[in-house]
């Protein structure tokens, strides 16, 4: 294995990263100790130097470390946004959770993570009115009509909402009576 395979492993592991970066960092302090010990300073401010040196250095990790994490967030927003698939794993956990919820309320185990529509319409007893109608055109039109997501996504909970009111498990809000 050739070093450029290794160290390609290597940087993927954060535990690796951390310990190069430390490395580094106390070769810049040791050396930054050693260039100021030539100047016969006195004690406390040697020290004082090379803290405030490596407090320097430090800072300077961070803020590259926060802009690059930074960075490649904003580029898989832009290729999310690119491909159309923005807010997929937003309306992954949505439906998940709503599917938690109808099994939940129903008093039936949740079956897995797959046809979770058909499973529900299986074994539930109670389901929110227009559920698969609605599950299965908040999928549809999401990439197509993302300005009428919210719109969506507002049916498909105030529905849920219903259900959960009328098994007695969500109260009434305090300004609908």
């Amino acid at each position: 294995m050739g070093l450029r395979t290794f160290l390609g492993r290597r940087m993927r592991d954060t535990r690796w990263v951390l310990a190069l970066l430390t490395l580094l960092l106390a070769a810049s302090v040791s050396i930054f100790l050693f260039l100021q010990r030539g100047r016969d300073l006195p004690a406390a401010l040697l020290t004082n130097r090379v803290l405030l040196y490596l407090l320097w250095n430090l800072d300077a990790i961070l803020i590259v470390a926060v802009l690059f994490i930074l960075g490649r967030n904003l580029a898989k927003l832009l290729l999310e946004r690119h491909h159309r698939i923005l807010g997929a794993k937003f309306r992954t956990r949505l439906l998940a959770s709503y599917f938690d919820v109808v099994f939940a309320a129903n008093r039936v185990p949740h079956p897995g993570e797959k046809r979770l529509v058909e499973a529900a319409a299986a074994t539930c007893a109670r389901l929110p009115a227009g559920m698969e109608d609605e599950v299965t055109e908040l999928l549809a039109t999401a990439a197509t009509d993302p300005g009428g997501l919210a719109a969506r996504i507002d049916r498909l909970l105030d529905h849920l909402d219903g259900l959960l009111r009328e098994e007695g498990l969500l109260a009434e809000p305090p300004g609908l009576r």
